[in-house]
């Protein structure tokens, strides 16, 4: 299947925002809103699992990637992990 060209408009702050994050993880900047909207698109059809977004400071975002390279597989992660300990020792820490 082609690709075809989508644009918008936006003004510099939200670019300027979404440059550094696209230069985080790594990718450009088509790979970046295309990865956004396809999450979104998917979290739609995906019987109604809830977007979350997060700010990371970097070395939060560090510690996630010891974990995984995928920050999404790494704080799922940690969910399980937490949500297989007792809840009262959980809200202890």
């Amino acid at each position: 299947m082609g690709k075809r060209v989508i644009t918008f408009k936006a003004d510099d702050e939200f670019i300027e925002k979404m440059d550094r994050a696209k230069n985080v993880l790594g990718l450009n900047r088509s790979e970046f809103i295309r990865t956004a909207v396809l999450k979104i698109v998917s979290s739609l059809e995906n019987d109604g699992k809830t977007i979350v977004c997060l700010e990371l400071s970097s070395e939060e975002l560090l510690y996630l990637r010891l974990i995984s390279n995928d920050p999404v597989v790494a704080v799922k992660h940690l969910i399980r992990y937490a949500m297989s300990e007792p809840m009262d020792t959980l809200l202890r820490r």
